[in-house]
């Protein structure tokens, strides 16, 4: 072979291995980083943790379909959510280093919104689980002509430490229908 032809097929090897990494660094790299779950992106999902929650105020009630007073319900429109009705709570355990921002979605259950419910409130208190001091408390008013209604609480200041999370449907005035969904409970 001649040193002309052989320069020719090793050109033609190199340009082949240059054009395959580039193949490589174009398409492949980019579908394999989307797949990896990092802890940036890691999203913790409550809901699918559900039976390692903890129920307050737990009753068999006959006004609704599901015979309860707290749990975990199917939904046409939302699929699986929380259910909550007046002085009930769902209380979720949370491992360290999770995420920083909590996020979830909630309203009055769609089938009693506007004909049957006055309204409640949602309150969500956060404590660490070392010693159950709650060390962030928020409330969320609930109208019944309200939609799903999406909400973030910032737990950075939580990084590193076990919490407990409590959802509690609480009102003071008529109780008559306040269904509480809450949907897509995840930290972040």
């Amino acid at each position: 072979m001649s040193t002309k032809k052989k320069a020719v097929v090793i050109l033609g090897l190199v340009l082949g291995l240059i054009c395959c990494f580039f193949i490589g660094q174009i398409f492949i790299l980019p579908i394999r980083n989307s797949n990896t779950d990092t802890d940036e992106n890691k999203e913790y999902d409550l809901i699918s943790h559900y039976d390692e929650a903890s129920l307050e105020g737990e009753t068999t009630k006959e006004d609704n379909p599901w015979k309860t007073s707290v749990g975990k319900i199917e939904t046409d429109e939302y699929g699986t959510v929380i259910f909550l009705t007046p002085e009930t709570s769902i209380i979720f355990n949370c491992p360290d280093n999770i995420g920083s921002n909590l996020k979830f979605d909630y309203r009055i259950h769609p089938w009693v919104d506007k004909t049957q419910s006055d309204g409640t409130n949602l309150e969500v208190n956060i404590s660490v689980s070392d010693n159950n001091k709650v060390v962030l408390s928020k409330e969320f008013r609930i109208t019944p002509e309200e939609e799903m209604t999406s909400a973030v609480l910032d737990l950075k200041e939580f990084s590193g430490k076990a919490i407990k999370i409590k959802f509690s449907c609480e009102d003071n005035s008529n109780q008559n229908s306040d269904w509480v969904i809450l949907n897509k409970i995840e930290i972040y």
